[in-house]
């Protein structure tokens, strides 16, 4: 993952702009971490699709709202659509999906970005 763009990435949920929610990107006004992501690409200039879909929104061509888009990921320079990590102690393999959507703060998942950026 491109080092200036994990650090925006951290920056953004602790801001305080955007509500957590799982499930999906974006739904009801509400982000996972990877939704918040497809929102900083789209602040840093990303021509990025995004489609309003009742009260959420789907992004990128493929109109996935669970998903990270193909546009974010190679723009991010990131390799799999959930975030999957190993943890730096070895522990089995996880993403950042799974972490949001089991109730993981941002903060907790930050901290995580910051230790393994170089694994997306």
């Amino acid at each position: 993952m491109k080092a200036e763009i994990a650090t925006l990435w951290q920056e953004a949920p602790l801001s305080g702009k955007y509500e957590q929610g799982q499930s999906a990107l974006n739904s009801h006004g509400k982000l996972c971490c990877l939704g918040v992501l497809c929102e900083v690409a789209i602040e840093a200039g990303l021509q990025l699709k995004k489609t309003r879909h009742r009260k959420s929104y789907l992004y990128g061509e493929d109109d996935d709202s669970g998903f990270l888009p193909q546009e974010v990921m190679e723009w991010a320079d990131i390799k799999t659509t959930r975030g999957t990590f190993i943890y730096p102690d070895g522990r089995a393999s996880n993403s950042l999906t799974l972490m949001n959507d089991n109730g993981n703060t941002f903060s907790e998942i930050v901290e995580v970005i910051g230790k393994v950026a170089d694994q997306f």
